[in-house]
């Protein structure tokens, strides 16, 4: 975008770090105010230039700048939402409150601020479609300005008369025309993701197909043991002994550590657990709960159940705390399964002709008495 002080060279790649990413190096006030009118322009970028035409005593032009022909380094839709985002003056109440001098009434005007370090450097960067204007302030022996709060004085109010003057005078406020592939769409406006239910929501403009297709996956339903309050254990979810509960669990990758600490989860986790609301504070212990009898789920046949073919599968699960020494099978008394130190899931197939039928199932759990449950169904093929 013509910022020639950051050029990749080998002196550089030595004294840049991620801090640039923040202005963590050094850039000159004509070059930064040009970068920001690729932006205004859509994506492309012209050189600048102070002499645009020279003309004698008598009006002859002995000088006229050529024509450059403009270089694209930004989509339109990148530069759409950037200038878009820049332009919201709802985005910036918390930090600049609602009439700062970033605010131009009346006018479409997108706009960032700077503070270097110790406020040695002060800036203020805004644009039209029409007009760019950058101002910066700072002491010439770079010492720190002591009367200089980001955004709030300094450059902004130099920045605020001088664009306010410029579109009293002819010069356009706004920015670039939507581009055709981006859209706008209602999003949930705490975790992004498409609307949720008893959530606020927000308009947010996405470049088509990076906008969200479903709920934020980090509302996520946990199932809790109504015993102890802990996470469930699998006798408890087979059971059906708890209730589901909607927390908010964000998780990341810390796609830069070396060491295997995930950093940026420590940051979120932190965060947690400074919110109040008791939806950022899932349990994490998983539940001790365990059943005192034997339990027996019989998941095909349904009790009750007509079945229309003569193959019937018999297929269901034991519940138990240790185990299995035997399980038994029987169809009208008839015994289709006789297994020791069985799995605790089961699964047989058995062809019966038309007829009314009672399957009972018997299991023994080590050092417990054996437990049986009957159901009836019948097979009309």
């Amino acid at each position: 975008m013509g910022i020639s002080t950051f050029e990749p060279t080998e002196k550089n790649l030595k004294r840049f770090g991620l801090s640039i990413t923040l202005g963590g190096g050094e850039v000159k006030l004509l070059e930064l105010t040009n970068a920001y009118t690729v932006f205004a322009r859509g994506g492309e970028k012209l050189p600048y230039s102070a002499i645009l035409e020279i003309k004698d005593f008598k009006g002859k032009t002995i000088y006229k700048k050529n024509s450059v022909k403009p270089v694209r380094v930004l989509s339109k839709e990148v530069s759409f939402l950037i200038s878009h985002i820049l332009s919201d003056n709802n985005a910036r109440l918390l930090a600049f409150g609602p009439n700062s001098y970033l605010k131009i009434p009346g006018k479409t005007v997108s706009v960032k601020t700077g503070t270097t370090n110790d406020k040695r450097d002060n800036w203020t960067i805004g644009y039209t479609k029409d007009i760019t204007v950058g101002v910066w302030v700072g002491n010439n022996d770079n010492s720190p300005m002591n009367k200089v709060a980001s955004g709030i004085t300094g450059a902004s109010p130099i920045w605020h008369k001088i664009m306010r003057y410029a579109l009293k005078n002819g010069y356009k406020d706004g920015i670039i025309e939507k581009p055709d592939d981006v859209i706008a769409m209602e999003i949930d406006a705490f975790l992004g993701g498409l609307p949720k239910e008893g959530y606020p929501t927000r308009v947010e403009y996405f470049i088509k197909g990076t906008e969200p297709k479903s709920i934020s996956p980090f509302y996520k339903k946990l199932k809790i043991s109504k015993t102890t309050g802990k996470l469930a254990n699998e006798y408890e979810i087979q059971t059906g002994n708890y209730e589901e509960k909607e927390y908010i669990v964000i998780t990341e990758q810390d796609p830069l550590s070396k060491d295997g600490k995930n950093r940026w989860q420590e940051a979120i986790d932190k965060w947690m657990e400074e919110q109040e609301d008791e939806k950022f504070h899932p349990p994490k212990e998983v539940s001790d709960y365990k059943p005192e009898e034997t339990q027996i789920i019989i998941e095909s046949p349904k009790d009750k159940e007509k079945i229309k073919k003569s193959e019937v599968e018999i297929k269901g699960r034991i519940i138990a705390s240790n185990e299995l020494e035997k399980l038994e099978i029987y169809v009208n008394d008839n015994k289709i399964l006789d297994k020791e130190n069985p799995d605790k899931n089961f699964d047989e197939i058995v062809n019966l002709e038309n007829g009314e039928y009672t399957l009972k199932i018997v299991a023994k759990e080590k050092d417990k008495d054996a437990v049986e449950k009957k159901i009836e169904f019948e097979v009309e093929k």
